[in-house]
């Protein structure tokens, strides 16, 4: 006798957001073949319904899983922790599946708790093969507050769907995503017009996931969450960059001036402890824009904050100021350089110059 089973991707008693749009995946798994004309009905009760007709059934695993992504709706006037049930009737051509209830809780949310926060600035563009558990360029993301929550910040929202967008670009398809556990891969979908994927939190309201460098894969990754129907596009507390920090090609046409800090004197950079930090000139570019962002180096590590250029006007002053805790040690050999990102993703790499750092 076949083994036949329906799940869901949100599973039974979790929170949905009042006024929330989301994508149910409905899943029949069986140990035999799935026809292809096997479907559900779905039977709302207490303020969750259909948003648009149940679309195909999706067949994989030779034809033994099945997938019915529906979109379901919260209405907006249900209360806080209102309890919804969702009845699935399996259709006859869906032999052997028996209905199944899931029921979910309503909730509110604070808007602020569902914005991203990533785990790093930078990231070095991997030449070498760099999949979970043995690459090393990646990097958490996580939620800027400890959980996401209802309004009042009393109740941790468990098992919530979060879409994470991605950008006209399919900057996606340049990373992989993993869930929190770096062995499940997240894969890329369409999330009504728009596209991405969906995660879900944790029992205790978290939302985590991994972004890793793809082999020989620049980008610039901006990262957009959203809760369809109750928040607009929330972009992460930071853009993440995915470069080659190498400083190869220097020598070529495209290559930048050699930065300027006042401060060197006789090749010496030196600090007397009278101040925070140094400051540096970027030499004025082609093409600069508003949108190039600079980043630093130290003997081939990224240092500090990336820097947005904002006004060109600055190039050739002193317009940026690097603390001098960038520096590793007490007269220490500098290989000083800096790199201008392109929001196209472009690199343009600078000339170095080389001094000896000394601190009192």
């Amino acid at each position: 006798m076949a083994s036949n089973k329906i799940t869901t991707s949100v599973e039974s008693g979790s929170d949905l957001v009042i006024g929330g749009l989301f994508i149910l995946d409905i899943i029949l798994t069986s140990d035999s073949p799935i026809s292809s004309d096997a479907s559900v009905e779905l039977i709302p009760y207490g303020g969750i319904g259909l948003h648009r007709n149940i679309p195909p059934i999706v067949l994989s695993d030779n034809n033994k899983k099945g997938t019915i992504s529906v979109e379901l709706r919260v209405d907006n006037n249900v209360v806080e922790n209102h309890k919804m049930q969702l009845d699935i009737q399996p259709n006859s051509a869906a032999t052997g599946f028996e209905k199944t209830s899931v029921f979910y809780y309503a909730q509110t949310v604070d808007i602020t708790s569902v914005q991203l926060a990533v785990g790093a600035d930078y990231l070095d563009m991997t030449t070498e093969i760099n999949d979970p558990p043995g690459g090393r360029y990646f990097v958490k993301v996580g939620t800027v507050k400890t959980a996401i929550t209802n309004k009042d910040n009393t109740t941790k929202l468990s098992g919530t769907p979060v879409n994470i967008l991605d950008t006209p670009d399919r900057s996606f398809d340049k990373v992989d995503f993993y869930q929190d556990d770096k062995y499940t891969k997240i894969p890329i979908r369409k999330i009504g017009s728009k596209r991405g994927f969906i995660i879900n939190t944790d029992s205790h309201g978290k939302l985590n996931f991994y972004i890793y460098a793809k082999q020989e894969s620049s980008v610039v990754l901006t990262l957009y969450s959203q809760i369809f129907g109750a928040t607009g596009e929330i972009s992460a507390d930071k853009t993440l960059y995915i470069l080659d920090s190498d400083q190869k090609n220097v020598n070529s046409m495209d290559s930048l001036s050699a930065p300027i800090i006042a401060e060197v004197n006789n090749n010496v950079l030196h600090n007397d402890g009278s101040s925070f930090g140094f400051s540096v000139n970027i030499p004025p570019y082609d093409n600069a824009d508003g949108g190039d962002t600079i980043f630093f180096f130290i003997n081939g590590k990224m240092i500090d904050n990336p820097h947005l250029l904002l006004d060109p006007d600055h190039l050739g002053t002193p317009f940026i100021t690097l603390p001098y805790s960038v520096f590793n040690e007490n007269k220490e050999k500098v290989n000083f350089y800096y790199s201008v990102i392109k929001e196209s993703a472009d690199r343009l790499v600078s000339y170095s110059i080389e001094f000896t750092y000394i601190s009192i």
